[in-house]
């Protein structure tokens, strides 16, 4: 287990780094400081979408107990789906054996007139509030605005499935 603020390793019982004084954090009695920053990083190809992403990427965290520090995503847009879609995932995150599962969802929109995405967003919120027993952990948004073709948005949201 490792401080988050000095990178001291400290002791299983810690409370509080014995160097720097910083407090030692836990969500549910699990510790969330342990072990240094790692990246993983996902790419995908113009003929992938957003289910081969997202089933990759599930496929990777189910296999992973970890605390995520952030993620980052970039996406395309897809000409044949007229949506954004996935092309690019980092996720920067400790290993921990007090760790949690992950698992991603996407929600999409496309507009051909327009580029209000309020409905998408109503969309997330609503399924936020049928799962209460999720944690959303990280959540982007990617899209495009239109000129000669249509305007599209996407939500992908990193959680855990029983908080």
């Amino acid at each position: 287990m490792y401080c988050i603020k000095c990178g001291q390793q400290l002791p299983e019982e810690a409370l509080f780094c014995p160097v720097c004084g910083t407090p030692v954090a836990t969500i549910n009695n699990r510790t969330i400081i342990d072990g240094p920053i790692k990246t993983e990083i996902f790419n995908w190809g113009i003929l992938d979408d957003n289910s081969v992403a997202i089933n990759q990427t599930n496929s990777w965290l189910k296999k992973h107990k970890i605390i995520v520090e952030s993620i980052s995503t970039q996406a395309r847009y897809g000409s044949f789906s007229k949506t954004s879609i996935l092309n690019h995932l980092e996720i920067k995150y400790r290993e921990s054996k007090d760790g949690f599962i992950h698992e991603m969802k996407y929600f999409a929109e496309t507009k051909l007139f327009g580029n209000n995405f309020s409905s998408l967003d109503k969309k997330y919120e609503d399924w936020v509030a049928k799962n209460p027993e999720v944690s959303v952990v990280a959540k982007t948004r990617n899209g495009h605005q239109g000129v000669n073709t249509p305007s599209s948005m996407t939500i992908f949201c990193l959680y855990i499935p029983q908080a």
